[in-house]
């Protein structure tokens, strides 16, 4: 079967790009992180038969007066056969919180669910792993923890947030140093 390039616009990828590798795709708010993960997927699943295991941290909603910034896309995987699809409430702690112990206690309680998603995932065999905004999880959680689940799939494509636009604070600064050790440890770096 010939493979085909993926998504006119983002970074061409090919198989052989990701195979037996652990990508990361990072950039700001709306440049098409999920939309490139996506194209990948999609590509993965016309050539490769193997189960694919996707972990979906996007936030379930976002208020309506911030849903203009272009956070929160979930990958469209349902229904999808041989793909095994992990997702849960999941809130956007900066946008929904109203201060930031309000937004620590969401970070928190996303922290709970995301593990929660990722044990299951890993009750079976994970041969690919696709994980779409990995950095809410560093919002509370451990960036060695998150490369731990990573590392344990042969192939795995992740993205997560890595700008500016989302402003400073406690929040945003453990979310960029645990996206920054993921970009020190992973295979491939695409930065869109």
């Amino acid at each position: 079967m010939r493979e085909e390039r993926v998504l006119a616009g983002l970074p061409e990828i090919g198989l052989e790009d990701i195979l037996n590798r652990f990508v990361l795709i990072v950039g700001e708010v709306n440049r098409g992180k999920t939309t490139l993960t996506q194209g990948i997927l999609r590509l993965y699943r016309q050539v490769r038969k193997d189960p694919v295991t996707v972990v979906d941290l996007a936030p379930s909603t976002v208020p309506k007066e911030k849903a203009g910034r272009g956070v929160g896309g979930k990958l469209l995987v349902s229904g999808s056969p041989g793909v095994r699809y992990f997702h849960g409430h999941i809130h956007a702690p900066r946008l929904q919180g109203r201060d930031e112990k309000e937004a620590f206690a969401l970070a928190e309680e996303n922290r709970r669910v995301m593990e929660f998603l990722f044990e299951k995932a890993f009750e079976g065999q994970v041969k690919a792993l696709f994980v779409n905004d990995c950095s809410l999880y560093l919002h509370a959680g451990e960036a060695k923890k998150l490369l731990s689940w990573i590392r344990r799939a042969e192939t795995a494509v992740v993205n997560g947030y890595y700008g500016e636009s989302l402003g400073p604070g406690p929040i945003t600064a453990r979310e960029r140093a645990g996206m920054e050790y993921l970009m020190e440890h992973c295979d491939k770096l695409i930065q869109i």
